[in-house]
């Protein structure tokens, strides 16, 4: 949660994009683990907002 929330208040570009990245890396293991599962709309939202790109496009 804390990188999310990093990743959604930063107002840096780096910043903001690296917590997405460590975010999804996280929740990625997780997932493997079977402790959460990530639905593919979420994760199809962390790859874009990760890569940079605009919500919605």
């Amino acid at each position: 949660m804390k990188l999310l929330t990093t990743a959604r208040d930063s107002d840096s570009e780096p910043e903001r994009l690296a917590a997405y990245a460590r975010a999804r890396t996280e929740l990625d293991r997780l997932d493997r683990a079977g402790v959460v599962h990530l639905p593919r709309a979420a994760r199809a939202e962390l790859d874009a907002r990760a890569r940079g790109e605009l919500p919605g496009t």
